[in-house]
């Protein structure tokens, strides 16, 4: 001990070992049943310290500076800590083993019944920082910096943090087990009762997102982006995103199952009680889209694009699109079962109350066509082109085209049953 004050300072029940102070500083500091082996502090300061049955072993803190903090039934075990600074801090029955921090900054934080075991903090900062029942295991942080973040009834199980930066972030009953996260940003970020589960993000940034009650299993997501995105009882499982971007996207009881996503681009998309199960997308863009009440069932799209679509109460099932392109394309009740699409093109195309039942498309185009109360049933289309083409309560049963070309038709109040046509073509018909 060297150059050390005390002042109005109370031990009771105080056993140390093998202990160096070196500069050390406190002011109306109260220690209870506290026992330190082996701890070793240069140039620690204290002010109006309490620490109640706290014990520490191998502890080593350097440079280290606390005001106002409060401990309750805390132990540490070969904790190391160099340049902490820490600011009316509150600890109640706070566990840590193994936890090293370099260069860290606490202010106004409080923990109660938080549990840490072989923890590492490297620049980490937290101002105005509250957590609650907090528990994490074999959790690493490097440059991570939190503000005025809020944690209630939180934990994480070997979760892996790099450059992470929280900004007013609030979480509440968030679990997550084996997450990884390299370089994430979030702004403003709400969570409430979100649970994730081998969880690994990369690159990722979120500003202004909103969860609440969202779950998450076997989730990858890779340089994804989100921006303004609020997600309420979303629930995916096995869901990969690589390269995705979401920009003012809301979902509201949104479920996902097996879903894959690669260099996929949302912008202003809104999604209501929508539902996908095992679906795959591929370079897909979507911009300005809005679903309501959409449902698909192992549906598959490569090389999608849609500009400006609105659907509502939109049912797919074993759908699936290669190459599809639709803009300022409206359906409005439309239902598809079984249907495929094969380098399809739309163009200012408008459904309403529209279904397809077992319809194949191959290269089929069509150009500011519009369809009212349309129906088609076990449909084939081959190499099929639309130009202006206008239908009317229309329905079709058993219909097959083979090389059909429209230009300029209308059709009203149009039924055809078992028709075939082959190699077709009508102009201003």
């Amino acid at each position: 001990m060297k150059n050390s004050t005390q002042l109005n300072s109370t031990q009771l029940n105080s056993t140390q070992l093998n202990s160096t102070q070196l500069n050390s500083t406190q002011l109306n500091s109260t220690q209870l049943n506290s026992t330190q082996l082996n701890s070793t502090q240069l140039n620690s300061t204290q002010l109006n310290s309490t620490q109640l049955n706290s014990t520490q072993l191998n502890s080593t803190q350097l440079n280290s500076t606390q005001l106002n903090s409060t401990q309750l039934n805390s132990t540490q075990l070969n904790s190391t800590q160099l340049n902490s600074t820490q600011l009316n801090s509150t600890q109640l029955n706070s566990t840590q083993l193994n936890s090293t921090q370099l260069n860290s900054t606490q202010l106004n934080s409080t923990q109660l019944n938080s549990t840490q075991l072989n923890s590492t903090q490297l620049n980490s900062t937290q101002l105005n920082s509250t957590q609650l029942n907090s528990t994490q295991l074999n959790s690493t942080q490097l440059n991570s910096t939190q503000l005025n973040s809020t944690q209630l009834n939180s934990t994480q199980l070997n979760s892996t943090q790099l450059n992470s930066t929280q900004l007013n972030s609030t979480q509440l009953n968030s679990t997550q087990l084996n997450s990884t996260q390299l370089n994430s940003t979030q702004l403003n970020s709400t969570q409430l009762n979100s649970t994730q589960l081998n969880s690994t993000q990369l690159n990722s940034t979120q500003l202004n997102s909103t969860q609440l009650n969202s779950t998450q299993l076997n989730s990858t997501q890779l340089n994804s982006t989100q921006l303004n995105s609020t997600q309420l009882n979303s629930t995916q499982l096995n869901s990969t995103q690589l390269n995705s971007t979401q920009l003012n996207s809301t979902q509201l009881n949104s479920t996902q199952l097996n879903s894959t996503q690669l260099n996929s681009t949302q912008l202003n998309s809104t999604q209501l009680n929508s539902t996908q199960l095992n679906s795959t997308q591929l370079n897909s863009t979507q911009l300005n889209s809005t679903q309501l009440n959409s449902t698909q069932l192992n549906s598959t799209q490569l090389n999608s694009t849609q500009l400006n679509s609105t659907q509502l109460n939109s049912t797919q099932l074993n759908s699936t699109q290669l190459n599809s392109t639709q803009l300022n394309s409206t359906q409005l009740n439309s239902t598809q079962l079984n249907s495929t699409q094969l380098n399809s093109t739309q163009l200012n195309s408008t459904q309403l109350n529209s279904t397809q039942l077992n319809s194949t498309q191959l290269n089929s185009t069509q150009l500011n066509s519009t369809q009212l109360n349309s129906t088609q049933l076990n449909s084939t289309q081959l190499n099929s082109t639309q130009l202006n083409s206008t239908q009317l309560n229309s329905t079709q049963l058993n219909s097959t085209q083979l090389n059909s070309t429209q230009l300029n038709s209308t059709q009203l109040n149009s039924t055809q049953l078992n028709s075939t046509q082959l190699n077709s073509t009508q102009l201003n018909a």
